[in-house]
């Protein structure tokens, strides 16, 4: 048996979808109704050889898939993203949900460190304003240095003067080059005097990617660094909205997702969201103020771990019942 959940505008929709895919002897596991957008879902045990679904790779057990709905609900995993997690994720009885979570995660999900190192592009940190762009590029530096390893800073914020003044802070406190690079012009003469075996790390200004003048300047330094760009984001925010922001960075072409904040957020939901929506690679995440060792790689397990115990603290949600005898 697998948990198949079904959506609708209301109540009725979803359970005629139920009638209609899996006929009137549906096994009702659990319904949920809210108002405005949200609609409704209809979450049903599905006889996987009746009725042929695609192979996801289960085997998970119900009450297993039923606590791995209950915790991605109480992180605001959107529906749609859940369900998927659920379906895909597998185990045996004797493993735990914890398991078959990171399984899953492996599977629907890309993790993948920064590309750093001799002879590699610069990483060119973007997003919105407030994500924490300038503390994380020094966050970063700081972990090159105590890997025995070179960094340079470059502010390439031409609008926030505050910033680049925060940044020679961080350059001065760590011992490492910085440079202003207002221009694109100005970016690639910095570049030339970067040796190819530091770290490059470009702070950007924040930026409102709907802003079609603000996004063409960082398409414009993009191409004149060369950089990989690495899109900053900080937990907590609405899930939809955020995978909106993702997508309109498109253009300058961000390939991973750096998470921060996750030292004063607990719903987790919005980060899996915006990697899964816009197809980014977990790579680091910020849980601390502190700049030396202030960044953790974001790995499966990490993640897995993260969501449950998490999990286990907030909030208690409406709990699901495995009755039986639910009519559909």
């Amino acid at each position: 048996m697998r948990l198949k959940s079904f959506h609708g505008q209301t109540l009725s929709e979803a359970m005629a979808q139920v009638r209609e895919q899996l006929g009137p002897d549906a096994i009702i596991v659990a319904t949920q109704e809210a108002d405005g957008a949200a609609g409704a879902r209809v979450t049903a045990a599905v006889d996987e050889e009746e009725h042929d679904l695609p192979e996801q790779g289960g085997d998970l057990p119900l009450e297993k898939q039923e606590q791995l709905t209950i915790y991605l609900d109480r992180h605001g995993v959107p529906r749609w993203l859940g369900d998927r997690i659920v379906e895909t994720a597998s185990g045996g009885p004797d493993e735990t949900v914890e398991e078959a979570l990171k399984r899953a995660l492996d599977q629907l999900f890309s993790f993948s460190p920064l590309p750093l190192g001799k002879g590699k592009r610069p990483i060119m940190l973007i997003g919105p304003p407030g994500t924490g762009k300038t503390v994380t590029c020094a966050k970063l530096a700081a972990r090159q240095i105590l890997d025995g390893k070179k960094a340079v800073l470059i502010a390439a914020d031409p609008v926030r003067l505050t910033a680049t003044d925060q940044l020679a802070a961080y350059a001065e406190r760590l011992g490492v080059p910085m440079f202003e690079a207002p221009t694109a012009e100005a970016l690639r003469d910095a570049l030339s005097r970067c040796h190819d075996q530091e770290a490059v790390f470009i702070d950007t200004p924040g930026t409102n990617p709907f802003n079609l003048e603000e996004l063409a300047y960082l398409v414009e330094i993009a191409e004149a660094s060369g950089a990989a760009p690495v899109l900053v984001l900080n937990a907590g925010r609405d899930a939809d909205e955020t995978i909106d922001i993702a997508r309109a960075f498109r253009p300058v072409g961000p390939k991973h997702l750096l998470s921060t904040g996750l030292d004063i957020t607990h719903r987790l939901g919005s980060l899996l969201s915006v990697a899964y929506g816009a197809e980014l690679a977990f790579c680091d995440h910020s849980a601390t103020p502190n700049i030396a060792n202030g960044l953790t790689a974001t790995t499966s397990d990490h993640l897995a771990q993260r969501l449950i115990a998490l999990g286990n603290t907030l909030e208690e949600a409406k709990p699901l019942s495995l009755s039986d005898d639910s009519e559909a």
